[in-house]
């Protein structure tokens, strides 16, 4: 459900930032809900990833990012529900288009 890009300053990374789940609590080996798709850049390598910004509150699951040469990202992720109550049945596919001053800027 992630995907990566490189460039030769920074990473950027895509995966739903969520840790727990819906029906209760975070249980170690199973899997989490599908919230929150993030976009995540680190600046060392992919050490650390200091800079995180939320690009789907809700559902969102497989993701993947392309980069064109003038610095302009585009994440391709899954996202909604059809019913409205399982993310394991995602509504739309979706293309967002940003850039690095966009995932930096906090809203």
């Amino acid at each position: 459900m992630a995907a990566c890009i490189f460039s030769t300053a920074w990473k950027a990374f895509s995966n739903p930032h969520n840790l727990s789940r819906r029906l209760g609590g975070e249980i170690a080996g199973r899997p989490r809900d599908r919230v929150r798709m993030g976009i995540k850049l680190s600046y060392d390598e992919g050490r650390t990833w200091p800079v995180h910004r939320i690009l789907e509150e809700g559902f969102s699951g497989y993701s993947d990012l392309a980069a064109l040469p003038d610095g302009r990202l585009f994440c391709f992720y899954e996202r909604g529900s059809t019913d409205g109550e399982n993310n394991y049945r995602p509504g739309r596919l979706t293309v967002a288009m940003f850039d690095e001053e966009w995932v930096r800027a906090r809203p």
